[in-house]
């Protein structure tokens, strides 16, 4: 892989905790992609009201590859999108059920060589298409084998720190960060 990004696009979600409580899924995938984060770049675009904030954040991961993700809580409509690129590849997956607007394309697709290698249409079952099921199934898997699971509390813990530290408007190496609020939980 060459270069990810994430893009979690929403229509009126003004939560102000909705960097962290939600957008901490694209956070996740983009690190099941990409590996540990070595740093973040976060830039937080406030509406109004100075808690409701769009949110982008490039991050450089400890192997040199990049991602960008992009949490946007007012756009007009919801989507939520991922891409890979390797050399003369591309990938991009468009989720459906809840988590992108009826009229969004949805779906996966693959390029190469300038040509479409399979587009596949999105499952619309939300346990499925949200990843819930996937993860439960491979929970239960490594459970069965004795196995430690490949998403776990030691896993999630890296996951909330870049959580806390995007919705703080952190950038640097995300091992100096530390939170505001002095959260034990991350570490």
């Amino acid at each position: 892989m060459r270069y990810i990004r994430a893009e979690m696009v929403r229509n009126n979600r003004t939560e102000s905790e909705f960097a962290i409580g939600t957008g901490i899924h694209a956070i996740d995938c983009l690190r099941y992609l990409g590996g540990n984060v070595a740093e973040v770049e976060t830039i937080r675009t406030p509406y109004e009201d100075p808690q409701v904030r769009d949110y982008l954040v490039r991050l450089r991961f400890q192997s040199g590859l990049i991602a960008d993700l992009a949490i946007l809580v007012c756009a007009g409509l919801s989507r939520e999108r991922y891409l890979v690129q390797a050399d003369n590849k591309m990938m991009e997956t468009t989720v459906g059920s809840h988590y992108s607007s009826p009229f969004c394309t949805k779906g996966e697709r693959a390029y190469a060589d300038n040509a479409v290698v399979f587009d596949d249409p999105v499952e619309e079952d939300p346990l499925t298409a949200g990843g819930f099921l996937g993860e439960h199934l491979a929970f239960l898997d490594a459970a069965e084998a004795g196995e430690r699971p490949n998403c776990c509390l030691q896993d999630a813990q890296h996951s909330l720190k870049l959580g806390v530290a995007v919705y703080e408007g952190y950038s640097g190496l995300i091992d100096d960060f530390v939170p505001a609020q002095g959260d034990p939980y991350v570490k």
